[in-house]
């Protein structure tokens, strides 16, 4: 009897639901069977959600078919949230009466993204998952087709506003003021490579004046460069304490770059600037904003820019074109200012345009090469005895390091680091995390090859010194000491090395020392991968490819031209390295089409974007629309649940996978989650299986 009150008492919810569950698959009564029956049933749980009626009257009422029925439900239906038909209850709309709930309301109002153009699945490669594990050469090239639209959006780009923030820029450096370049996650790290990139640039005697004048600023300080911090994406108190502690004055100048232009930091950074007088920019990609956004720019006279990309070749995924797009543009306005204040023409050889195009003509020819060490480092992953999908080190395989000198460490972070968030990964840990708290390694790593001092590694990474606030840095130096350090690292058999270099002028050969590391990683049985870019022509890289001979796959890309600050060879190895991330992150079932299924929901944009993947896939699969305020509960349910889980040292699938099976099968998060791992988390597998576990 007091379960049958519980039910009638209690609306739906997601947190709720298994506990009733529990306590009625327990009961030996008969009686509850068909009760049992029922809430298992998909429909009856998402309408009780819907409507905030109890599921068990929910299961009864609909057994009848009166006008009782009929009357109840009429508001519900009258108001679009419910469809009645014969067959099913489809749920439609993003409102219900659980909008009443202020933490729902408030987030749906300033979070439900949908409508960006950021963040649609891009025609394109839609179903690239399907085609990567047929063909990894064709998945790659479906990838790259969306990467070389970026040159277009340039040209528009160079057109619309190129001169215009070349002359607002030169306007605060002949003022001696700054240029702060702002940003969260990936934009983030595109500003602070911007203004290591000017620092060099201007190592000329003519320039010293301004080599301090460009600094880049990331959500969550600098070591967020290395291990991504979301959350903070979400804080405009952020943002603004970022900017304070910078001693704004007036004649300087704030660019925000956001791909969506919905980052909260940027908010309060926009907001703390424009009060201090300073001339605000706001680069983003999308024409739908958020109403923050927009209030920002009426209220605050910020000056938007925006060059609409449209979908992502992943979903949402703005760490590709988005990313490369504002990298870009940077780098033709930073180019272009760099002569104007010598007096000077933009020279042909500076046009990074044509530059561009060259380039990725080029890359094209190599993505064969680039297959191959995807498959390597699906191998690596998939291995049965690899610590992939744990939260422990249960043995000494399943990672992959990156060694690279100082001019190509960068370019490996803007990848490595957006790894973790964007596919559920480990991040880079902190010694103690690994001592103390037995956390797991990160599945990709990069270190400075050759360094002992990690503040010096820290300064060449970031083309300054370290923020004073920035603490227990993580481990850069390849001879760093500590449980995170490279000597600690996994070079073994069943782990995969991947040396980075660029071949220049001034370094022409491979050094004697990145010879000797190489040889060491292979003798010790890992799997060494090189991936080389220069200007210079094959001819005269024999060394290089000398090295090539030592390794399991290499990469050797000559003749690739690139302008006085580099930017064209970072470009390179940026869509390589992303191309090498995102092939073996698909292989390894961590997409569905182009979506991105096992994001870390650890922000509230990551929250939204979950929620959306969950309908669509659902959708996909049965036709069926799915109330968005439904999935969101599933969501923090299965993020609460999930927590808890590694709090105990298991693993758990992605929120979103196991939202599916609980919304599909009518599983709790337990039997959801040991489906998910027994069917190496394929969705397809959930939604053709008959499993009742």
């Amino acid at each position: 009897m007091e379960i049958i009150e519980k039910m009638f008492s209690n609306a739906f919810y997601a947190a709720n639901y298994e506990v009733i569950y529990q306590e009625i698959s327990s009961s030996s009564r008969e009686g509850f069977f068909p009760l049992l029956q029922m809430l298992l049933e998909p429909k009856y749980r998402m309408l009780a959600l819907t409507t905030g009626i109890p599921i068990s009257d929910i299961a009864i009422l609909l057994q009848e078919d009166t006008e009782v029925v009929k009357e109840k439900l009429r508001p519900f239906q009258e108001n679009g949230w419910i469809s009645l038909r014969e067959d099913l209850i489809s749920l439609k709309g993003p409102q219900s009466l659980l909008m009443k709930n202020s933490d729902f309301a408030s987030f749906y109002k300033k979070f439900s993204l949908g409508e960006l153009s950021t963040e649609q699945i891009h025609p394109m490669t839609k179903d690239v998952s399907v085609v990567m594990h047929q063909n990894t050469t064709l998945g790659l090239s479906t990838l790259f087709q969306v990467d070389k639209e970026v040159l277009s959006y340039l040209e528009i780009f160079q057109e619309k506003y190129k001169d215009l923030l070349v002359e607002r820029f030169a306007s605060g450096l002949l003022r001696n003021g700054r240029i702060f370049l702002v940003g969260s996650g990936s934009s983030g790290r595109i500003g602070i490579d911007v203004a290591a990139k000017w620092t060099l640039l201007c190592s000329h005697p003519q320039m010293s004046g301004f080599r301090q004048s460009v600094v880049g600023v990331i959500a969550g300080g600098d070591a967020a460069f290395v291990r991504a911090r979301e959350n903070v994406e979400d804080s405009v108190e952020a943002g603004s304490r970022a900017l304070e502690e910078l001693s704004l004055q007036p004649s300087d100048v704030v660019m925000l770059l956001s791909a969506s232009g919905s980052s909260s930091f940027n908010i309060g950074a926009g907001e703390f600037a424009a009060k201090m007088g300073c001339d605000v920019v706001y680069m983003y990609n999308s024409s739908s904003i958020p109403e923050r956004t927009q209030n920002l720019i009426e209220k605050y006279k910020v000056t938007p820019m925006i060059i609409d990309l449209g979908a992502q070749a992943i979903t949402g995924s703005t760490r590709l074109q988005a990313a490369s797009f504002a990298e870009m543009a940077l780098g033709m306005v930073m180019l272009t200012l760099y002569y104007l204040l010598q007096d000077q023409d933009l020279p042909k050889e500076d046009d990074l345009l044509s530059l561009i195009k060259m380039a990725n003509d080029k890359l094209t020819y190599f993505l064969p090469q680039i297959a191959k060490i995807v498959e390597l480092e699906h191998g690596i992953f998939s291995d049965p005895n690899a610590n992939f999908r744990q939260l422990r080190d249960f043995s000494s395989q399943g990672y992959v390091t990156f060694l690279a000198e100082e001019d190509s460490l960068r370019e490996i972070m803007i990848d490595t680091s957006e790894c973790a968030p964007t596919f559920c990964t480990n991040p880079p840990r902190y010694s103690d995390e690994l001592e103390n708290l037995g956390k797991k390694k990160a599945e990709f790593q990069a270190f400075l090859l050759g360094e002992k001092d990690n503040r010096v590694a820290w300064k060449k990474l970031l083309g300054r010194d370290v923020s004073k606030q920035e603490e227990n840095l993580l481990s850069v130096a390849q001879y760093e000491e500590g449980a995170a350090s490279f000597a600690k690292r996994p070079v073994s058999s069943g782990n995969c090395v991947i040396f980075v270099a660029k071949a220049t002028h001034l370094k022409e050969n491979p050094s004697a020392h990145f010879i000797e590391e190489l040889t060491s990683c292979k003798r010790a049985g890992a799997k060494v991968a090189l991936l080389v870019i220069s200007s210079r022509s094959k001819e005269r890289l024999v060394k290089w490819e000398e090295c090539a001979e030592l390794c399991d796959m290499a990469i050797i890309a000559a003749g690739i031209q690139s302008d006085r600050a580099g930017f064209t060879h970072t470009l390179f190895l940026k869509q390589a390295l992303n191309l090498i991330s995102n092939g073996s992150m698909i292989l390894m079932n961590k997409t569905f089409g182009n979506q991105m299924i096992d994001v870390s929901v650890s922000n509230n944009k990551l929250i939204d974007r979950a929620v959306r993947f969950v309908k669509e896939i659902y959708h996909f699969y049965t036709g069926k629309e799915l109330l968005y305020e439904t999935v969101y509960h599933y969501i923090i349910h299965c993020h609460e649940k999930k927590k808890e889980w590694e709090e105990r040292g298991q693993a758990s699938a992605s929120p979103i996978k196991i939202a599916l099976a609980m919304i599909q099968k009518g599983w709790d998060f337990e039997k959801s989650a040991k489906f998910m791992k027994q069917n190496e988390e394929n969705i397809e597998k959930l939604f053709s299986s008959n499993s009742l576990l």
